[in-house]
C-alpha cells in the first residue's frame, strides 16, 4: 500500500514539475527527468516518500539544465515586449497629434496634409516604386492676425 501511494505520489509530482516547461517536447523530457530522479531518490532513501520527492526536484532541475534555454519561450517574450512597445510609440503618437491640433485650435492655424501621387518614373527613364508624397500646408484662420517674420 505504501509503494502504491508512493509511486502515486511521484506520477503526480512528475507531472506538476513538467506543466513549468513551454513545449510539449521539454515537458516529456522534464517528466522523464523527474520521475528518473523520483525513482532514484526513493530507492536510495530506503523507500521514504520524501526521498522520492526531492529525487524528483533533483531530477527535474537536472533536467532543465541539461535543457538549456527555452528558445520558444524566449522568442514569445521577444514577440510580446516588442507588441506592448509598438502600442507605446503608437500612443505616443497619437498624444502628440493631439496635443498640436489642441495648439493650432488656439492659435487660429489650421494644418491641411495634401497627399499626391509621386513620380513613377526619373528624367532618365529609370523606373520609380509607385508611394504618395503628403505635403502639409498651414493655414491662417481670417480671424487671426498675419505677422511678419523677420
Amino acid at each position: 500500500m505504501k509503494t502504491k501511494l508512493s509511486i502515486m505520489f511521484v506520477l503526480t509530482f512528475s507531472v506538476f514539475l513538467s506543466g513549468c516547461s513551454s513545449t510539449g517536447k521539454r515537458a516529456g523530457m522534464t517528466t522523464i527527468g523527474t520521475a528518473l530522479g523520483a525513482g532514484a531518490g526513493y530507492v536510495a532513501t530506503g523507500k521514504k516518500a520524501a526521498g522520492a520527492a526531492g529525487g524528483a526536484l533533483v531530477g527535474a532541475g537536472l533536467t532543465a539544465l541539461a535543457q538549456g534555454r527555452d528558445e520558444g519561450a524566449y522568442q514569445e517574450g521577444v514577440d510580446d515586449g516588442y507588441q506592448l512597445g509598438s502600442a507605446d510609440a503608437t500612443k505616443r503618437l497619437y498624444f502628440a497629434k493631439q496635443s498640436l491640433e489642441k495648439r493650432e485650435a488656439q492659435s487660429g492655424e489650421r494644418t491641411s496634409y495634401y497627399v499626391f501621387q509621386g513620380p513613377t518614373e526619373t528624367a532618365d527613364g529609370q523606373k520609380l516604386v509607385p508611394n504618395t508624397v503628403v505635403v502639409p500646408v498651414v493655414e491662417q484662420s481670417a480671424a487671426a492676425p498675419v505677422t511678419k517674420k523677420q
